[in-house]
Formats: structure tokens, C-alpha cells, sequence
């Protein structure tokens, strides 16, 4: 739920919010007794400015979780609150951190952090990435945000998540996309988004005859856990 929600904050925060506004219900008609005809566009303009500004305050505050809350090591985004849901203070997600991506991606389009500051703060994350637990290519659900070793999501839950994989990589290949000037920064953040989806073995995830991709598989418990990248849940993204 947490991963939709955050989601559809994101599609939010990507949209001019000028053209949201103008999409917004229009507010009550002035009342009958009202003098002045103008005195309704008055109103409405009023309403506007102000729904502008809440939806403007609301995309920067999400974009600021992903920004001033990152991990201080890796850069990667945490689960919630780590302290309030007793992950440890060093859990990181790598499916929130593809939408922490974007983020940065939008942020850096609006206005809100210099290319330069996103371009460093990516290649820090890009840097830990390489350096972090993979299985055949796919990435863990958790992540040690200090030493990048696998924290387990649950027993069975230790190996390669497609789902939070193919999240991350949503971001990634956005911001490879978007950071396209020749300078050795961007140069060098492309590389290394190139090198790590290109790594992802996603065929590692289908069982031996059978037609089907599988969630998770764990070095020790292989496809145990049983889940296919399939229903009405996270995968449809």
C-alpha cells in the first residue's frame, strides 16, 4: 500500500501544477446576493492561487523525504520510518529509492536542486548499487544502507525481488535518459545506469518450464515463497 501510495505522490509531483489546478473542481458559485458578477471570478482566482500553492508545497515536501531523508551513506531512500516500524536504522528499499530517483529527476526539472547536486547525489547512489548485494542481476527488497549486504524481508525473502528491481530501474533509466549532456558527470552516471540493468538476468526468475516470472528467489530457498509477478497488487506498475 505504502509503495502505491508513494506512487501516485510521485505522478503528482511530476505534473505542472498549474495544469492540475486548472483540472480541480470549480469552487461554489457566489452567493445569490452577491453585487458584482466580478466578484465570483474574484473568488475563483483566489481559490486557485491557493490550491496552487498547496499542491506546490505538497510536491516539494515529497520530493524533500527523498532528498534530506536519504540514507547518509548510500543516498538510497529508507522504508518509512525505520525507528517508528523497528526495521534498524540502516534498512534501505530499493524500490522507494527508483521512486527517489524520479524525484530527483522532477525536482531538477522544477527548479528545486542544481543538475549538478542531483548528477552527484545519483553517482553516489549508482556507486553504492555496484558495490551492493545483487542475485543474478535482480536486486533485494532491503538493503544495509551502510554496507549494501541483503537485509532479509522475511525468512524466505533473502535473494533477487523483480517487482522493487524493475521499480528501481523505472528511475534510473528515466534519469540516464534525462542527464544527457556530455560532461564527465553525466557521461559517467549514464555508464553505470547502463552497467547495472544490463546486468539484470530477469530470465533467472523464470522456473524450468514454466511460463510464468517469479517474485522473489532466494539463494537458499529458491522460488519458495511461491509468488508470481501477477494479480491485482504493485506488479501492474
Amino acid at each position: 500500500m505504502l509503495r502505491t501510495l508513494l506512487l501516485l505522490a510521485l505522478l503528482c509531483l511530476a505534473l505542472p501544477a498549474r495544469a492540475r489546478a486548472a483540472d480541480a473542481p470549480a469552487p461554489p458559485p457566489a452567493s445569490a446576493d452577491a453585487a458584482d458578477p466580478g466578484g465570483t471570478s474574484s473568488t475563483r482566482a483566489r481559490d486557485s492561487l491557493a490550491d496552487e500553492a498547496l499542491l506546490e508545497e505538497t510536491q516539494r515536501r515529497t520530493f524533500r523525504y527523498f532528498w534530506d531523508y536519504a540514507h547518509p551513506v548510500s543516498g538510497l531512500a529508507r522504508e518509512r520510518s525505520n525507528r517508528a516500524f523497528d526495521y534498524g536504522d540502516e534498512v534501505v528499499t530499493t524500490g522507494g529509492s527508483g521512486f527517489g530517483v524520479m524525484a530527483i529527476v522532477v525536482a531538477t526539472e522544477r527548479g528545486w536542486v542544481t543538475r549538478a547536486d542531483a548528477v552527484a547525489r545519483l553517482l553516489e547512489e549508482t556507486a553504492f548499487l555496484e558495490k551492493a548485494d545483487r542475485f543474478h542481476g535482480v536486486f533485494p527488497h532491503w538493503l544495509n544502507g551502510a554496507t549494501g549486504r541483503v537485509r532479509p524481508f522475511s525468512r524466505l525473502d533473502d535473494g533477487g525481488d523483480v517487482v522493487e528491481t524493475a521499480y528501481l530501474f523505472e528511475g534510473l533509466l528515466v534519469a540516464r535518459q534525462y542527464f544527457d549532456r556530455a560532461d564527465a558527470g553525466e557521461a559517467g552516471l549514464r555508464a553505470r545506469i547502463d552497467t547495472l540493468w544490463r546486468a539484470v538476468d530477469w530470465t533467472a526468475h523464470v522456473p524450468r518450464g514454466q511460463p510464468v516470472l517469479m517474485w522473489n528467489r532466494s539463494p537458499k530457498h529458491g522460488f519458495a515463497i511461491g509468488a508470481t509477478v501477477a494479480g491485482w497488487n504493485e506488479a501492474l506498475v
